[in-house]
This record gives C-alpha cells, structure tokens and sequence, in this order.
C-alpha cells in the first residue's frame, strides 16, 4: 500500500514509519523507507532509515531546507525528479557517501533540480554524494543536477552513467550566484543525439554560466551527434561537443576559474576534447595548471572557442596558463586530420584578448596543435612562453589577418611549421 502524503517532515519520519511499520504496511524487516509521489520533504532524511524509496516527484517546499545524512540511498523507482525550491544540504562522508541513483538501470531517473526560490548563502550544498545513471532526458535541458539563481557548493562528488540529449548530462549551473565545483569525478558519462536533423549544440558532462571548479577530474566521457562514427583516431560529429562547456548566454559579464583540473580519454565528435567555451560577451575565464590528455575530436582541439559574429562589441577574455597538451587528436573519417588537436580559437570581436602562456604541447596530432581563425583584424591575442615538442604537426597556425603576439616560445622536434600566418601583421 502506498500512502499519498502531501507534506512529511522529515524529522518526525521515523516515528511515523514505525507506526506504520508496527501495523505492518510500509516497512519490511529489512531497513527502508518509501516517498509517494508529490511528497514535500523537510527537516532530515537519516541513515537508519535509508534505502529510501521514490515512487514519484517530489520536491522541497520554498523556506524549508532538506538535510540528507552521510550513508543516505535514495533509488528513484522510475523517470522521476527532486525539485527543489528551499535549500537542499547532502552532506556525506569519506567513505560513507550518499547515493542518488536508479532502481533499474533500464528506467533512469531524471536528476535533482534547484528552482532558485531560495537565495540564501548556501542554497545547495552536496559534498561526497554520488550520482548515476540519470537520463535519457525528458527534455533537452535537463541535468542529474540542475542549479539555477543561487549560491552553490559542490564537492568531493562522483558522477557517472549519466545520459543527455543535447546538453550537460552531469550538472548544469546557469545563471548562478556563485558557484564552487572542487574535487569532483566524471566518469563515462554520455551525451548523445540520435536526431539525424539536429546538427547544433550537443553539449557534453558539465556545463556552467561562470564560478569556479577546482581539482575536478573528467575522464571518458562522450558527446556525438549522428553523424558519428570512430574508427582508432576518427571521430565525426556536426556541432557535438564539449566535455565541459561555459557559457555567458543567459548570463552576460560573467566570469569562470577552471583550475587543476585533468580532462583525460573524453571524445566529442566535433569540438571542445576536454573545454568548450561559449563566452561571446563581456565574459572572462581563465584555465590554469590544467592537463588535457589523450582527448579525441572531430576537427577542432581539446580546448575550443568558436566565437559568434553577432557579438562584435563584447569584451572577452581568455588566459590558458601554465596547462599540459598531451597525446590529443582530432581528425575524421570525412576529411582527415582536423585542424586543431589542442587549441582552437575563432571570431574575437577586435577589443578581446587570449593569452595562452607557459603551457607545454607534446604528441599531439592534427594538422596544428594551436589554431587560430575568423573575424579578421583582430586584436591582442598572445602565445607566451610555450614549449612546442615531439608533435605529429605544426605548431601555430594563424589564418587571419591579425595582431598575434609570438613571444619566447621553444620549439623542438615537430613534425612540421613552428609558426605560420597566413594573412597575418604580427
């Protein structure tokens, strides 16, 4: 029997399901608690009552704040979501993580959603939780874990067998407050469309509007589109990629800090092996002391930025610093080695910048590891101090007729070009 309950405070859970338990209707000898659909949670879900049960959606009413203890499982019985619009503290422990997951792998859950009613300093914080196997989406824009207009925390998680459709499998955060991803795991996550007439926007484990993530590891996730098909080092693809993306879309003048993080084994079939960047505005990201390792493209590099026209009065910033490109490819089975296996960057409006210093280019395959093209005469764009070495292709390739800065970088051992321009007044 299924009790429908409208509102349940967690805090007095227990004692209500040992009533029930006592009449012999909802526990079992074994320890576990089932939550109806449309159940309203507060106060706390405890590790004595654990595995909980969802048999529907449910949510976390505004002005009320749910706390989940370490140990806690919660298995989703079917496509159902958390919403939450109070405030939501999973707080578990090394080695006592709490688990969000499915009760068949074959009838996923569709994630947790925070609605952004609540807009206190920690409006969501979730520390040593696991998530999985979330998805197929029941729309594009869903995510394991959803964050918008409000301060986040998000540490020391482990996410995997995610699906998506379009966009960011794993965790979403746009047009936050703040927002802090550190110690973080993604692994074999998988955003794919099976559309044949959608060529755009296949987004891959993580997507955000800005904040900081710091020491995450992403390791063999996939984004692809139809047109897919790998054969060793090929990947084809129309618009896929992006193991993590930024972007400034619905959130101008933002800025993002991606730091120590390792971007290793991932495939997208066009673009963006381990960083895609979608800032087109007055935006800033910088991207230090990060390894990018064996990443597979379809023609456009580990770290991607394909600027849009549309925005030639913003004023972007890119600083890629002190960062290892190591062992990436991109080629496809259409055309053959893609352009850039490292570095790609296109379109800056004539007041942006990029500099791309102290970063060290080794193994790398494609027709360049760093490639540059798009709006012409554009402005301040800097390669400083790089060591180029033992690459199966050129080094720099500029196409346009811009201001492009060559300063004390170190060559040794590449297959061909240390630095071409085509066009260029550097």
């Amino acid at each position: 029997m299924i009790y429908r309950l409208k509102t349940i405070n967690m805090n007095n859970l227990n004692r209500f399901f040992l009533l029930i338990g006592i009449l012999g209707k909802c526990f079992n000898q074994n320890a576990q608690t089932i939550i109806p659909v449309n159940t309203s949670l507060r106060g706390t879900l405890t590790k004595s009552a654990s595995p909980y049960y969802v048999k529907g959606n449910i949510y976390v009413p505004k002005d009320s704040t749910l706390i989940i203890e370490s140990g806690v499982q919660i298995r989703f019985d079917g496509k159902f979501q958390l919403s939450v619009y109070g405030n939501i503290r999973a707080i578990g422990a090394e080695g006592d993580t709490i688990r969000f997951y499915p009760l068949d792998t074959n009838n996923r859950w569709k994630g947790i959603r925070y609605f952004g009613r609540s807009r206190s300093k920690d409006s969501a914080i979730f520390k040593y939780c696991k998530f999985e196997g979330a998805g197929p989406k029941v729309t594009n824009f869903e995510s394991c874990l959803y964050l918008t207009q409000g301060h986040f925390r998000v540490s020391n998680c482990y996410f995997t067998n995610n699906s998506g459709v379009l966009f960011s499998n794993s965790l979403r955060a746009d047009s936050i407050l703040s927002l802090e991803v550190k110690n973080c795991y993604f692994f074999r996550n998988r955003t794919i469309n099976k559309n044949p007439n959608v060529y755009y926007g296949v987004g891959g484990t993580m997507g955000i509007s800005g904040g900081k993530v710091i020491n995450c590891t992403f390791m063999e996730n996939v984004a692809r589109n139809p047109l897919y098909n790998q054969v060793e080092y090929q990947v084809d693809g129309m618009g896929s990629g992006g193991t993590f993306i930024v972007f400034d879309v619905n959130q101008p003048n933002s800025s993002a800090e991606v730091i120590g993080c390792k971007f290793i084994n991932n495939i997208c079939g066009l673009q963006g092996g381990g960083l895609g960047i979608g800032y087109f505005k007055s935006s800033k990201i910088l991207v230090r002391n990060c390894d990018f390792i064996n990443n597979s493209t379809g023609r456009y590099g580990a770290v991607t930025f394909l600027g849009n026209n549309n925005y030639s009065k913003g004023n972007l910033k890119i600083t890629i610093d002190a960062c290892n490109f190591l062992g990436n490819t991109s080629a496809n089975t259409t055309t053959g080695p893609g352009m850039a296996s490292a570095l790609c960057t296109a379109a800056f409006a004539s007041t942006d910048s990029l500099i791309v210093k102290n970063c060290v280019f080794s193994k790398n395959v494609s027709y360049y590891c760093c490639y540059v093209f798009g709006r012409q005469n554009e402005k301040n764009l800097y390669f400083i101090n790089n060591t180029f070495k033992n690459n199966y292709s050129g080094c720099i390739f500029n196409m346009v007729n811009s201001e492009l800065y060559s300063i004390g970088n170190r060559y040794y051992n590449n297959l061909w070009g240390n630095y071409t321009a085509l066009k260029s007044n550097t």
